[in-house]
């Protein structure tokens, strides 16, 4: 099962556009957050990670929608695969080397 996970700034209405992209790319739930990506303190996406079952793939635009914080992607995709379940990105977003 595809679940979908969209994240933005409380006063950002770009969560209707992953919304948008997370129901077309077939997840079949859809968990927003309208918080920070600089904390963990996301219950929402706690409740998403919780939800998964293995085989289930949690979908969200963008890493960045995951966690701004390498080391915090790095907890929630160990979350994510003790699950059972893995993640994927819509959109890939290279990192540019630093100047």
């Amino acid at each position: 099962m595809l679940i979908g996970y969209a994240r933005s700034a409380q006063d950002n209405k770009q969560p209707l556009t992953q919304i948008r992209e997370l129901l077309a790319a077939g997840c079949q739930a859809v968990y927003i957050d309208q918080n920070s990506g600089d904390h963990l303190e996301r219950p929402t996406l706690h409740r998403a990670i919780e939800s998964l079952r293995p085989g289930d793939i949690l979908v969200t635009q963008n890493g960045d929608r995951l966690s701004r914080n390498p080391a915090q992607t790095g907890i929630l995709l160990g979350r994510v695969a003790a699950q059972g379940a893995d993640v994927r990105f819509l959109h890939t977003t290279p990192r540019q080397p630093p100047t």
